[in-house]
């Protein structure tokens, strides 16, 4: 494997601001949920390359903007569900799974996102290594 730092959005394999674009109002919900806010207080989301922008009432009730990383949110489970899913042959999935151990280790991922991915993905690795194979 290659000594650079290997990303779903780095290799194109997630495009966040196109994939997502229909999606800030699901977004917006989803911060508030994290952020332990109403949401109300998230005034603006932009979805830049690699994360989001947060603009919010802070509880000082003053605006307040931060970055937020996708991999925090539920959507980005579904994109990487759908990437797995996507992957119609061995050697894209097992590049997948070098690129998913690359995402776990070097990009914060809540644990229970990091066992839905990893079981997926074993599972559709096993079922490509295992199904028949239809030759023309």
């Amino acid at each position: 494997m290659s000594y650079y730092r290997q990303s779903l959005i780095s290799r194109k394999i997630l495009q966040p601001t196109v994939q997502l674009a229909n999606k800030i109002d699901q977004i917006k919900r989803q911060l508030a949920d994290i952020m332990a806010m109403p949401l109300e207080h998230i005034y603006q989301v932009r979805l830049l390359a690699h994360q989001l922008w947060v603009s919010y009432k802070g509880k000082d009730g003053r605006c307040c903007s931060t970055f937020f990383s996708y991999r925090k949110l539920p959507v980005w489970q579904n994109l990487v569900l759908q990437a797995i899913a996507k992957s119609q042959d061995l050697p894209t999935a097992i590049k997948l799974r070098h690129i998913l151990k690359s995402e776990f280790k070097h990009y914060p991922y809540p644990t229970h996102t990091i066992q839905i991915l990893q079981q997926a993905l074993e599972t559709h690795l096993n079922f490509l290594t295992y199904s028949p194979h239809i030759v023309p």
